[in-house]
């Protein structure tokens, strides 16, 4: 392995840290936002905020947690490109943020920039933000989605962008889902995984790469615990606690060592003792029972929370001569902390450790780490606390 380099720290210096009543017990991680949900059901966001996407009600970035406008007691949050859905205690669901496509699900193409109810009488109880669509499942299993349509990630049977939720096709029941970039999937309550959409990669991992408009089974016959759909990627962690990735494996994403995509399940190295996996945009983390996190694909922008990496060639420069860093290999994050799950997106992740708050590493341009700092080229390869809690 070799030094990152010049990975660099410079940004400008925080000011004042969130008052937040209890640590953060959850986050969840946008492309350029993070947020957070508190012991106290309490919503918070940071990072950019261009679109609304921090529910504030302005459009500012923020580089430290600000609270989610409406004084709402979320159960659930999730961060997609750049929109922001959450799921309150009593049930109801509120969207906010970036809304060209309709993934915001208000009926509308127009940006919110706040919480706004959406799916009145579906009866949704948990939730899934992706690139720009949007995923969630009712309490007997159905799954809704909305939002950009154009590779069938909608599950609908049409490529049709919608702006409120639909039916995924089928009549499956879930237990889970996840959206992801261009791509859905889900789990029945015994552990089956389906996906839809875009299979250019083999991301939907059915031994294809013939994208759907509705649910395919994922191969192997592995009955799964956790699933979670990326960029071109999809990784899970089977009911033996076994994790394996599928699909673009270009940039090191699929943790078995090498650069070749699949399209079906692989098993990443020393795949033992894993309680949950997030595909992220060209790389993948996972927590393990020990508590110990671990990254493996792009580490170009300190993503993977450790500085180190093996130099790779670009797969999309035919010339053979751009560069990044990336491991093929799981490396645990630096630090030593110990943590109770983890998120990842495009160029940074987070994740919530077992007793000391939320932690995030990679890109902080926009303020997405959270810590009080932002700035072009600022970036953390090592995990860096979160303001405001106590």
């Amino acid at each position: 392995m070799v030094a990152l380099g010049s990975l660099g720290a410079c940004g400008s210096d925080a000011v004042t840290a969130p008052d937040l009543d209890a640590r953060l017990v959850s986050v969840t991680v946008g492309v350029l936002h993070t947020c957070g949900l508190s012991a106290a059901n309490e919503a918070f966001c940071w990072g950019w905020g261009e679109h609304g996407q921090l529910g504030t009600g302005g459009t500012a970035d923020s580089d430290v947690p600000l609270a989610v406008a409406g004084g709402h007691a979320f159960a659930s949050i999730s961060a997609g490109g750049g929109h922001t859905c959450g799921l309150t205690t009593d049930g109801a669901l509120f969207c906010w943020g970036f809304n060209l496509s309709g993934q915001v699900g208000n009926g509308s193409t127009a940006n919110v920039l706040e919480p706004t109810a959406v799916g009145a009488g579906l009866g949704l109880s948990s939730i899934s933000a992706g690139g720009t669509s949007t995923c969630g499942l009712n309490g007997a299993g159905a799954a809704y989605c909305w939002g950009f349509n154009g590779s069938g990630q909608l599950g609908d049977g049409t490529t049709d962008d919608r702006s409120e939720p639909v039916l995924v096709v089928g009549g499956l029941a879930f237990a889970t889902i996840s959206a992801g970039n261009f791509h859905t999937c889900a789990l029945t309550a015994v552990g089956d995984a389906y996906c839809w959409g875009d299979n250019e990669n083999g991301q939907l991992g059915d031994s294809s790469r013939l994208s759907s408009a509705t649910p395919v089974p994922v191969a192997g016959g592995l009955a799964f615990a956790t699933i979670d759909a990326g960029l071109g990627h999809t990784c899970g962690v089977t009911l033996t606690d076994e994790a394996y990735c599928w699909g673009s494996g270009v940039f090191g994403q699929l943790g078995d060592g090498g650069t070749n995509s699949t399209t079906g399940p692989a098993p990443i190295m020393n795949n033992t003792d894993y309680v949950e996996v997030s595909a992220g945009g060209s790389y993948s983390c996972g927590v393990r029972g020990s508590g110990e996190a671990w990254c493996w694909g792009m580490n170009q922008l300190g993503q993977l929370g450790a500085n180190a990496g093996v130099v790779c060639l670009d797969p999309n420069d035919p010339t053979g001569v751009t560069t990044f860093f990336c491991s093929p290999d799981p490396i645990r994050v630096t630090g030593g902390l110990t943590f109770q799950s983890i998120s990842t997106s495009t160029q940074h992740t987070c994740g919530v450790t077992r007793s000391d708050g939320a932690y995030c590493w990679g890109l902080g341009s926009r303020g997405q780490l959270g810590h009080g700092r932002s700035g072009e080229n600022l970036l953390s390869v090592e995990p860096v606390r979160v303001l405001g809690q106590p």
